[in-house]
């Protein structure tokens, strides 16, 4: 508890808890795997979309819905932060980076 309220004040997401509620609450956010192609295919999670951070302009052919919730995750978290401020200049107004992959405990898909 205490651990998740110095992350909190620190502003710091855990990617295993966004990825818990997303799944909980069935939510209609698109979650979003920024990595490339090559790095999406070693494992992501289940029900991710890949756009890579370098592509993501690409995301207004994939989701034609300012609107709709977005959660971005990369490798580390700093591409997912990147990407995420990209979507909010191309005025998506639900988007949140979730961070890296490395700290997620969940089983990936190959």
């Amino acid at each position: 508890m205490v651990i998740q309220n110095i992350l909190a004040f620190l502003g710091s997401v855990d990617i295993n808890e966004e990825i818990r509620r997303w799944r909980e609450n069935g939510s209609e956010a698109v979650l979003i795997d920024c990595r490339t192609p090559a790095e999406y295919s070693l494992g992501h999670i289940d029900g991710s979309v890949n756009i890579p951070l370098d592509h993501i302009e690409q995301a207004e052919n994939k989701l034609p819905d300012k609107h709709a919730p977005i959660l971005v995750y990369c490798q580390a978290g700093p591409r997912a932060t990147q990407a995420a401020s990209r979507l909010k200049r191309m005025n998506y107004t639900d988007v949140k980076a979730i961070g890296g992959i490395n700290g997620y405990r969940g089983k990936l898909v190959r």
